[in-house]
This record gives structure tokens, sequence and C-alpha cells, in this order.
């Protein structure tokens, strides 16, 4: 049962650095602050696991308030990956008789 309520504690303090990085939660110098004094805490724990996690959020750390208070930025990978599926400006551009293109064509309705 140890480990368990070990395991369960690793998943609060994540769900915790979750919560700093969700913009809903509030401003972003407020939840930066709060990442920076939970990744502190975690870097100052006996717990080697809990030390790990405040290394990765160090590490982290230069990337994730890079963009300010601005929330037209993607929030993560797989919003990064859905932007880059979105059809380009040229793709966008099909006037006249031009192709519209592979891409369009195959990612389009189906019958």
């Amino acid at each position: 049962m140890a480990p368990q309520k070990r395991v369960a504690g690793y998943v609060a303090t994540i769900r915790e650095v979750n919560r700093t990085l969700d913009p809903a939660s509030g401003c972003c110098a407020k939840r930066k602050r709060h990442y920076d004094a939970l990744a502190r805490d975690l870097l100052h724990d006996k717990d080697s696991i809990r030390q790990q996690m405040g290394r990765v959020m160090t590490s982290f750390k230069a990337g994730l308030f890079a963009g300010g208070g601005r929330g037209d930025w993607p929030r993560d990978n797989l919003d990064l990956e859905r932007w880059f599926r979105l059809p380009k400006g040229h793709e966008r551009r099909i006037h006249g008789r031009c192709h519209a293109g592979v891409r369009i064509v195959q990612e389009g309705a189906t019958m």
C-alpha cells in the first residue's frame, strides 16, 4: 500500500504542475511565480523522483512562459501538430481552374 501512496503523491504533484501551465488558471506572471516556487520545492525535496521532477521543470522553464500572456500560441505538442495540419496559404488560395492539390483531395469528405 505504501508504493501506491507514494505514486498518488506524485500524481498530485503533476496535477499541480499542470494547473500552473493552464492559461485558464490565472495570469501568466502569477502562474510563472507558482511554477518557480514549485520547482524550487521539488529540487530541495529528499525524494529522488521529486528532485528529478524539479530538474525537468527547471530545464523546460525557459520555453514554457516565453510568449507571456498571449493566448494565440499552441498550448502543447498536439495543438502544434493540429496547427501544422491546417491548409497553408498557398493551398487556401485556390481560384479559377487551378488544381486543388493532392492533400486537399485526400483529406476531403468521402462518399
